[in-house]
C-alpha cells in the first residue's frame, strides 16, 4: 500500500518537473511585445548627476604631482658627497655592511658544514658483511636435516666478535 502511493508522489512529481519545464518556454515574452501595452504619459526624468568627464579628475592631477615632486626631488636634491639629514639618519638606524658581511659569511661557512654533513650522510653503506644478530644460529643446524652432498665443512669457520 505505501508502495502505491509513493509510487503515485514519483510519478505525479515528474509529471509537474516536465510541465514546469515546458511551461517557461511558452510563457516567453520579448520587451517589445510587453513596450506597446505600457502608457507614455508620465516619464520621468533622470535627476542622477554625473560627474564631468575630462583628463582633469582628480587621479590625473594627483600623478602629475607626483612626477613633478620626483622631478624636483632629483634636480634640487643634495649631492651623494653632502652630509644632510637623510644620510645621517641612515647610518645612525641602519645596519652597517660590515655586520652584513660577518652575518653573511657567518651563514656560508654554517652552509658548508651542513653540506658537508649532508654529504657524508647520503654517502654511508651498509657494511659488505652479513652480521648475524646471533652468531650461535650455526652451530645449531641439525646435521640430519641437510640433504644429501650439500653439506658445508664449517671446521675453520671462524665467527668475528663484534
Amino acid at each position: 500500500m505505501r508502495s502505491g502511493n509513493l509510487q503515485r508522489a514519483v510519478l505525479g512529481s515528474g509529471r509537474r518537473l516536465a510541465s514546469n519545464a515546458i511551461r517557461p518556454l511558452t510563457r516567453l515574452r520579448y520587451a517589445s511585445t510587453e513596450h506597446g501595452r505600457e502608457h507614455h504619459d508620465h516619464h520621468a526624468e533622470d535627476a542622477t548627476e554625473y560627474p564631468k568627464e575630462g583628463f582633469a579628475t582628480s587621479t590625473v592631477f594627483k600623478v602629475v604631482a607626483f612626477a613633478g615632486a620626483i622631478a624636483a626631488f632629483y634636480k634640487y636634491a643634495p649631492s651623494a658627497s653632502d652630509d644632510n639629514i637623510i644620510t645621517r639618519y641612515i647610518s645612525n638606524n641602519f645596519t652597517s655592511s660590515e655586520v652584513w658581511e660577518k652575518s653573511n659569511l657567518k651563514h656560508t661557512v654554517l652552509e658548508q658544514q651542513q653540506a658537508d654533513n649532508n654529504q657524508l650522510l647520503w654517502s654511508a653503506q651498509k657494511p659488505p658483511v652479513h652480521r648475524f644478530r646471533y652468531p650461535q644460529q650455526i652451530d645449531q643446524a641439525l646435521p640430519h636435516r641437510q640433504p644429501v652432498g650439500s653439506r658445508v665443512d664449517l671446521s675453520d669457520l671462524v665467527v668475528k666478535q663484534g
